[in-house]
């Protein structure tokens, strides 16, 4: 397979990007980041697609490679194959948030320029064009800088074996083997108890159990259908004995039943003659005693008039008691007047007030009489002052004079106010308003109680003469009228009649329950005997024989058949059920023995089979160690070969173990190739990649190498430059990418050689 064209849409940071590689080498140069790891995960991603969620070589690749601005990877691989043209398209889109982030993996190959699509039968565009499972892409034509050992990992000589007996026919003895290995493990496993073989042999032993379990159920049916049918007989014939005992019960029953005709009769007689009492008691009631209805007002009006006379006769005492009493009319008065002044404190207050000014015009009343005297006395002992005093004692004795005339008036105004009161002069003014004011509640209530009493007594005695008037009128109704008068006539008019009436309904219920209970007998019957023919079973009765057997005797006879026969209906039930299920579980020994001679003859001619695949087996197995041995010393030598030439013969001979694994000898002595340095590791490791792409692939695939420079002194990597010429002139195709520019001057002079840059915008 040869790379044609390699175009990017997006992936990640590379976008809108394509290449055309040479036929030979294409050295791909660009500083870090410029996007030259990103292109190798392309082609691998367009050859394999991304590793699956979970696997070794996953790591962050999906997370790392998917667009960082769409979250989706794309584009197209075109390549040569066998001579003829494929364009390989491949689109990966990421769906869902982040928490549940899932992809769509969409893969085309189309063969140009046609347009067809490519059937891969289930391949990968790697394992189909290249016959390179992953693992061994990995390990050989894919070489970066960070796993140049994976060329010695963990599967992958178990890779590069299942690709040579597939795709070499020299060593398709292996494949045979094991085909021979599968067919023989079919037949009888190597370890434990497995295969056809064993089955057949416990389906022999199976078969033989089964034969003689068949032949001893055989047995035992036949034991089993014997007592079912002594158990039928058994039952048929107490079944019989048992339908004569039920048909003479039926004749105790036939007669019991027609008993039960009579007493239904004599029952209707009864009910008959019951209703006739009904009827003349209630007549004789509805001719003797008054409506219910009338007696109940009666006896209503009758206690109202009782009621009413017992209040008139407990309110008149009262009225009289009332009339008698008599109060003080000058205290009444006096708390009149009390309450025309505004009460008794407004009344205080005024006689207060009054006795207040009396005193204050007595005291100046003395004051000035005393003054006038004192102007007498000096007018008389100074003459000199006679003309000034004179005037004033005059003056002083008129101001005195006008002084206790307005006294004389105050105590007259006080003397009014307590004749207007009725109090005595010299009474205590409080004290005497109290005792008004209690005489004046005293009043009060005694007029209160006295219009009480006499509308009470008004009342009692307009409902006394009311039920007087219900009573005369009911009376009327039951001509009855004189008893009016006394009411005592009337309440042994009343006794007398509610004791006939108590003695009529005594009568009235006894014969009402006699007649119910009459009657509940006849409906008892009636619907016990609805359905049935007194004619059929008089005819019924005279067609079964007589039987002298009492009814308990025949009753116990009947128990005694019915529980012997469900009896025997268990047990032959159960024998049934068995006979059932050993019928379903039985095989016939006929078809048995015929399966047993299959079975035998299979077993036989399996054994034959598994001798010849054992004879097969051992030629197989010699024949594919010796191919075997033919391979691997040729890989060893080739690996061998190409490290002595990168590395100039500078370490011993490489060494190649059946994993992979690789030992230089150093000094005489097998030293692993993790012992020394990185560049000799590197050259190692490259020297096993291209061993294996000649011994494994009859086609020269192309080579990716990434940074496989990096731990190679100057000659060393010339040396390497060397080998992938050679390699690129035999057919094959080189891309090599490096940040240095240490690869580019040694192939300068190289007109093969096709240089591209690349550049981190």
């Amino acid at each position: 397979m040869r790379i044609i064209d390699i175009e990017i849409e997006e992936f990640g940071k590379l976008s809108d990007f394509a290449l055309t590689p040479g036929r030979g080498i294409t050295l791909i140069e660009g500083e870090n980041e410029s996007g030259k790891s990103t292109l190798l995960a392309f082609i691998r991603f367009m050859l394999y697609g991304f590793p699956r969620k979970g696997a070794v070589l996953d790591g962050d690749e999906r997370e790392k490679r998917l667009s960082w601005r769409s979250r989706r990877a794309s584009g197209c691989l075109t390549v040569e194959h066998e001579g003829a043209t494929y364009r390989i398209f491949r689109k990966c889109v990421a769906r869902g948030g982040a928490a549940r982030e899932s992809t769509l993996d969409e893969l085309s190959v189309l063969r140009l320029p046609q347009g067809e699509e490519l059937d891969l039968a289930g391949k990968t565009p790697g394992e189909y064009f290249l016959g390179f499972p992953v693992e061994l892409y990995e390990g050989s034509l894919c070489l970066s800088q960070l796993n140049a050992d994976r060329v010695c990992s963990g599967g992958m000589g178990e890779a590069v074996g299942d690709l040579l007996c597939a795709g070499d026919a020299t060593l398709s003895a292996e494949e045979a083997e094991a085909k021979l290995q599968n067919a023989r493990r079919d037949l009888q496993h190597l370890k434990g108890r497995g295969g056809r073989i064993a089955e057949l042999e416990d389906a022999l032993s199976t078969l033989n159990d089964a034969l003689s379990h068949a032949k001893e159920d055989g047995a035992q049916l036949s034991e089993l259908r014997g007592d079912l049918k002594r158990y039928r007989d058994q039952i048929r014939e107490r079944r019989e004995t048992l339908q004569t005992v039920t048909d003479a019960l039926e004749r105790t029953e036939i007669r019991r039943t027609l008993g039960l005709f009579e007493d239904c009769a004599k029952a209707r007689a009864e009910a008959d003659r019951c209703r006739i009492t009904v009827e003349n008691v209630g007549r004789q009631a509805a001719e003797e005693l008054p409506d219910r209805e009338l007696i109940s007002r009666i006896t209503l009006a009758l206690r109202d008039l009782s009621v009413a006379r017992e209040r008139v006769a407990l309110l008149t005492p009262e009225a009289d008691r009332l009339s008698m009493v008599r109060h003080d009319e000058k205290l009444l008065n006096g708390a009149k007047k009390t309450e025309e002044w505004g009460g008794a404190e407004a009344v205080i207050a005024t006689a207060a007030k009054s006795e207040k000014r009396v005193k204050r015009r007595r005291g100046w009343g003395i004051l000035l009489l005393l003054l006038t005297l004192c102007c007498a006395v000096a007018t008389y002992l100074l003459s000199a002052w006679r003309v000034y005093l004179i005037p004033a004692t005059f003056a002083l004795g008129a101001w005195d004079f006008v002084t206790w005339i307005a006294v004389l008036r105050a105590r007259r105004h006080r003397k009014k106010l307590f004749g207007a009161l009725g109090a005595p002069r010299n009474a205590m003014l409080r004290t005497y308003l109290e005792q008004c004011k209690r005489e004046a509640e005293a009043y009060t209530r005694c007029e209160e109680q006295r219009a009480a009493n006499e509308a009470a007594l008004q009342e009692a005695r307009e409902v006394q003469s009311g039920a007087m008037e219900r009573l005369r009128t009911e009376l009327q109704a039951t001509g009855q009228e004189s008893l009016c008068e006394s009411p005592e006539q009337v309440a042994a008019y009343l006794e007398t009649m509610n004791r006939r009436r108590t003695e009529l309904q005594a009568a009235l219920s006894e014969a009402t329950v006699a007649f119910e209970r009459a009657n509940g007998v006849v409906q008892t019957l009636s619907a016990h005997l609805q359905h049935v023919n007194e004619q059929e079973l008089r005819l019924r009765l005279a067609k079964i024989p007589e039987n002298e057997e009492s009814p308990d005797t025949l009753k116990k006879q009947q128990s005694f058949l019915e529980q012997s026969i469900a009896g025997l209906e268990r047990k032959r039930a159960e024998v049934e059920r068995a006979e059932s299920a050993l019928a379903a579980t039985s095989r016939d020994p006929i078809l048995l023995e015929r399966e047993r001679i299959s079975v035998t003859e299979e077993l036989a001619a399996a054994r034959h089979r598994l001798a010849a695949l054992q004879m097969a087996l051992e030629a197989m197995e010699q024949a594919s160690h010796d191919l075997r041995q033919g391979v691997t010393p040729g890989l060893r030598q080739e690996a061998a070969a190409l490290f002595a030439e990168l590395t100039d013969g500078a370490h011993g001979e490489l060494h190649l173990g059946a994993d992979f694994s690789m030992t230089v000898v150093a000094d005489g002595v097998p030293r692993p190739i993790r012992h020394f340095s990185v560049g000799c590791r590197d050259a190692a490791y490259l020297s096993l990649r291209l061993a294996l792409l000649s011994v494994v692939s009859g086609t020269k695939p192309p080579l990716l190498l990434d940074e496989a420079f990096a731990h190679m002194d100057d000659g060393r990597a010339e040396n390497l430059l060397n080998v992938l010429q050679n390699y690129c002139k035999e057919g094959g195709q080189c891309l090599l990418l490096t940040c240095h520019q240490r690869e580019g001057e040694l192939l300068a002079g190289d007109s093969t050689v096709k240089r591209v840059v690349l550049s981190r915008e």
